[in-house]
């Protein structure tokens, strides 16, 4: 079929429809084809049914693909296609020169606009989040405090997430308050106690008329638990990956 239309296209589609493909399949076809025609871009598309997608497009990027159609989440049919700021952040620590053109700090706003929309979190296996940076078991607390390398691999605040991006408002749930006021603001809180102040939160007035800044209503909710502050060293401080200073 390639043959027949070669010298009619500029660019040859490689579409995994059914999400069965692999990175061993993925890297033999996109060569073949890239050797056969190489004055022909290729576009590539992968489904999420084997859980794929993100790794299938990546490979497909190194081995020579043009375009790689992607979505906000990974959202389409079934399981899904490549997430659009999965695939940048992948591709950033691939190779740096692959995102040109692309501003990377507008991948969590991306990603939380869509959670605005349909009334979500962003999702923990989202790449791009927060929510897969709350800790909850306590060695992984500790480690993450003396060393975030240990279950952080990599700084999100190239991607956006930092503290001016974490957008609390009325629809900010448990998941993003723990994370706030834990890894930010250094309380210490439980998972449930989180769940009790973002219900709270969500209902003040003020955070959905913007009567005041989210961040004001929340230090008041707060004020009311008498929460204690994590004792966290310096030396320690210095050493976290997301500097949201």
């Amino acid at each position: 079929m390639y043959d027949e239309i070669n010298e009619s296209v500029d660019t040859f589609g490689m579409p995994d429809t059914v999400g069965v493909a692999t990175p061993t399949i993925v890297t033999e076809r996109l060569l073949a084809v890239k050797k056969r025609y190489p004055k022909v871009d290729v576009e590539c598309h992968f489904h999420n049914d084997r859980g794929y997608s993100l790794i299938n497009a990546v490979t497909a990027v190194l081995k020579g693909a043009s375009y790689i159609d992607t979505s906000i989440w990974g959202m389409a049919e079934r399981s899904g296609i490549t997430s659009v700021t999965g695939l940048l952040l992948n591709l950033f620590y691939e190779d740096k020169s692959l995102c040109q053109g692309y501003n990377l700090k507008l991948c969590y706003p991306l990603n939380v606009l869509m959670g605005s929309i349909i009334k979500l979190q962003v999702s923990p296996v989202e790449p791009v989040s927060i929510t897969n940076r709350t800790h909850t078991a306590g060695v992984h607390q500790k480690a993450v405090l003396n060393n975030p390398y240990v279950y952080e691999a990599h700084n999100l605040k190239n991607f956006g997430v930092d503290k001016k991006q974490l957008f609390l408002g009325p629809l900010s749930g448990k998941n993003l308050i723990y994370y706030y006021l834990r890894e930010i603001e250094y309380y210490d809180l439980t998972q449930e106690q989180a769940a009790e102040i973002a219900k709270e939160f969500k209902s003040q007035s003020d955070v959905k008329n913007k009567k005041n800044k989210p961040e004001a209503v929340l230090k008041k909710i707060v004020e009311k638990y008498n929460l204690p502050r994590l004792l966290i060293k310096k030396e320690y401080l210095k050493n976290r990956v997301e500097n949201l200073d």
